[in-house]
């Protein structure tokens, strides 16, 4: 009996002496696979600057620059004359030489009042005045003279002579209107004045706004000199109309001649 249970271990041990009897030789080692190469990350690059595109030279701006905006509509009637008296309030029109012994306000006062009365009604007029360290100002209007003359009577003469901010208000109040009107039409300062302008402001100049209202615009400057030497700066043939005032009545005949020469003014002319 114990040898029969011998048997089967002996097949057992057999059979795994055969199993390594076997090639011994090794497999060969695995191989990795070849793989491609990764593309490399991709570089951002810096696109070469813009080259400046060539603009063609703006237009110099011409008056009444319509490129900017116009406060309010278009005016009713593109063609009016406009009228803007800058009128010398200053202390020395107290005097009353050259005016039959008024005081000279006393005389502009009047003068003034006859000549608004002539102006046609459809015209505008306006009114810049300086006097006692303060101004007056009535915008440009159509009608409305009997307010206009009360504006003027109301002013009391003292103080300096700023003509040359009296005309930078001037120009702006006519450059705002030249808009409403698309540049048609008539554009006049008139100055009453008896003296030379003291403005005390460099920016303020006398010359120099009146060099820019006639080198940049069709407005024409009409002064009277009342009682004053024909040599004042605003006496410029050629580039201003001037008339000289020694007496009561050859103001009024200045003032009349105003809406005369305006008369013969051509916009067209303007370039």
């Amino acid at each position: 009996m114990k040898k029969n249970r011998m048997v089967p271990l002996c097949i057992a041990a057999l059979a795994l002496a055969l199993a390594g009897c076997g090639d011994s030789t090794s497999p060969p080692p695995v191989q990795p696979v070849a793989h491609k190469p990764s593309p490399p990350a991709p570089t951002k690059q810096t696109p070469p600057p813009a080259q400046p595109v060539a603009s063609k030279p703006s237009a110099p701006k011409q008056w009444p620059f319509l490129e900017e905006s116009a406060e309010g509509k278009l005016a009713a009637n593109m063609l009016s004359k406009n009228y803007i008296l800058v009128y010398d309030g200053s202390g020395s029109m107290s005097d009353v030489k050259c005016s039959d012994n008024k005081e000279k306000i006393e005389v502009a006062r009047q003068a003034v009042a006859e000549w608004v009365k002539t102006v046609p009604p459809e015209a505008n007029v306006g009114l810049v005045a300086f006097h006692n360290a303060t101004w007056t100002v009535r915008p440009l209007e159509a009608g409305q003279r009997d307010e206009f003359i009360r504006a003027v009577r109301d002013i009391r003469n003292a103080g300096n002579t700023p003509l040359g901010e009296a005309f930078k208000y001037a120009y702006a109040m006519m450059t705002e209107q030249g808009k409403k009107q698309m540049g048609y039409g008539d554009y006049v300062i008139v100055t009453i004045t008896d003296g030379e302008a003291n403005d005390s402001d460099s920016d303020n100049r006398l010359d120099t706004w009146v060099n820019r209202i006639l080198k940049s615009s069709p407005v024409t400057i009409y002064t009277i000199g009342f009682c004053i030497a024909g040599t004042h700066s605003l006496n410029q043939p050629g580039r201003t109309l001037y008339k000289a005032a020694n007496n009561p009545q050859e103001l009024k005949e200045g003032l009349h001649d105003v809406t005369a020469e305006a008369d013969f003014f051509d916009v067209s002319t303007f370039k």
